[in-house]
């Protein structure tokens, strides 16, 4: 149950509105199928709290003489932000027509209790609560926008049945850096997290068709656990930053799934440290004409296309010198130069050429 703290009961939904008595409902303006005095102290109570609820959240107001339901199937938005809310979201059930849902800066613990009754609501911003599970929550075909940043659900579901999402939020704090290690002390180093967080494969693969932007920053995805968003071909905007991404060559591999993307963050992660660039370099490589920036800087065509030649020429060079090493009287062999610039070069001899 959503509870509300520190508030005052205000509620003038008509001129000639006259006090709810449990004991003498007849006076009564037509409600929220209020529940009758017989079902208990506690049913009324916690209706009388939702109707409130609902008046505070609304920025327009009752007109005279206007039913509490004929008022409340008027309201679109919900400004709830920062009053102390706990519990779930049930008393918001009653807001059928309701698209937008400011929840934010609360104290809420589940996003559960709308028992399916939401099912125009476009956009839900629950940044900044205390939610540490989504068991309870389904999200409705019609959502189009989801924030969950900042709370502690280590296992994103609830969206098997999200058939509009477009925009999703789950980032958490930022890792916090450690002191470098003694015996390697060019190596960054963050202080560790619980786990990573993880996304139930239903709900990722429900919104694969439809996701254009995710924020995954400081969620403690290694290069691992970066993998399971493969899924998502249709990103266009992906914010990665601080987390524990250390290889180039795997998070290069990632964008050859993510052909759409247009812009990536990931400043604050180990493969990221330190001055070089190469690192930028490979993703450019590996990655469609579609992107264009990376960490707020723009990717240039110009830059884009020799780099591209570069790692070409390389891979020719390479192909060669195995060729002739395999004809020499030694045979085998093929030179050095690690995995990832190995991978790098072939890349950019079959980069794609952009949708």
């Amino acid at each position: 149950m959503l509870v509300r703290q520190n508030t005052k009961t205000a509620r003038t939904w008509a001129s000639d509105y006259v006090p709810d008595d449990p004991d003498d409902q007849e006076n009564d303006s037509p409600n929220l199928d209020r529940p009758s005095a017989m079902e208990g102290g506690s049913a009324w109570a916690a209706h009388l709290a939702a109707e409130e609820l609902i008046l505070r959240g609304a920025r327009t107001k009752p007109v005279k003489g206007q039913t509490m339901v004929d008022y409340v199937a008027t309201i679109t938005h919900l400004h709830l932000a920062n009053m102390g809310l706990e519990g779930d979201l049930a008393p918001l059930r009653f807001c059928a027509n309701v698209r937008v849902v400011y929840v934010y800066d609360n104290r809420l613990t589940s996003l559960g209790g709308l028992d399916g009754k939401l099912q125009m609501l476009t956009h839900l911003y629950a940044q900044n609560n205390l939610v540490e599970s989504l068991d309870d929550f389904v999200a409705p075909p019609s959502l189009q926008q989801l924030y969950l940043n900042g709370n502690a659900a280590p296992l994103i579901t609830g969206l098997q049945e999200a058939l509009s999402l477009t925009e999703l939020s789950v980032a958490s704090p930022a890792l916090e850096p450690l002191a470098p290690d003694d015996d390697d002390p060019h190596t960054p180093r963050w202080a560790p997290v619980p786990r990573a967080l993880l996304f139930e494969p239903m709900s990722l693969l429900r919104v694969a068709r439809t996701l254009i932007a995710l924020d995954v920053s400081g969620c403690g995805l290694d290069d691992d656990a970066f993998e399971q968003l493969r899924p998502l071909g249709g990103l266009e905007r992906l914010d990665a930053r601080n987390n524990l991404l250390r290889s180039p060559m795997r998070v290069a591999m990632m964008l050859t799934q993510l052909p759409y993307l247009m812009k990536l963050k990931l400043a604050g992660n180990p493969l990221t440290a330190g001055r070089s660039t190469k690192w930028r370099e490979e993703l450019i490589v590996a990655s469609s004409d579609r992107l264009v920036e990376i960490d707020g800087k723009e990717v240039q065509q110009h830059e884009r296309h020799f780099l591209r030649n570069l790692a070409a020429r390389s891979a020719s060079r390479r192909a060669a010198s195995r060729t002739q090493s395999a004809a020499g009287p030694r045979g085998g062999g093929g030179g050095g130069g690690g995995a990832e610039s190995y991978y790098r070069q072939d890349m950019g001899a079959a980069a794609p050429a952009g949708h």
